[in-house]
């Protein structure tokens, strides 16, 4: 499956660019680019940058710039929860937050993506203007939930 970047002028951190960039900094012969990986740990060995190296860069530059007891709860996967989230956030549905996020079930969506606090407040507020009577609360239970008194029953 291909990823898409638009590649978008002036933008500081446009992945299009920056990969533009890095293709121009570590150039490979046309025929050859098909056979070394994108990304390597040495311009030298040209070993590729493995998911171990990358979630230990990532750490190390969370303790650059952040205290150790925070920067310990972070990793790589960190970034793609923050995309959920925006996409989340933004309206994005869950066939399109799964692509962005190169997940495959809607299951990475509902764990994954976290509701803002704006999101949540607006959800608080929507719920206090709301009339729940027995009925409603009966209904909701009878949609949502197998009810099973057997053993209360005497």
């Amino acid at each position: 499956e291909f990823v898409y970047l638009p590649f978008v002028a002036g933008d500081p951190v446009n992945a299009a660019a920056a990969l533009a960039a890095y293709e121009v900094a570590f150039p490979v012969p046309g025929a050859l680019r098909r056979q070394l990986p994108l990304f390597v740990l040495c311009p030298v060995s040209l070993a590729p940058l493995t998911g171990s190296a990358l979630d230990a860069a990532v750490a190390s530059l969370f303790r650059a710039i952040m205290p150790v007891d925070l920067a310990s709860r972070h990793s790589f996967h960190s970034f793609r929860i923050g995309l959920a989230t925006a996409l989340l956030a933004a309206g994005y549905d869950y066939p399109a937050i799964k692509a962005h996020c190169r997940w495959s079930s809607d299951a990475s969506v509902k764990l994954y993506g976290r509701q803002t606090a704006e999101a949540f407040a607006q959800r608080l507020a929507a719920a206090r203007l709301q009339t729940v009577t027995p009925g409603v609360v009966a209904q909701f239970l009878r949609d949502r939930f197998e009810v099973d008194a057997d053993d209360a029953v005497a």
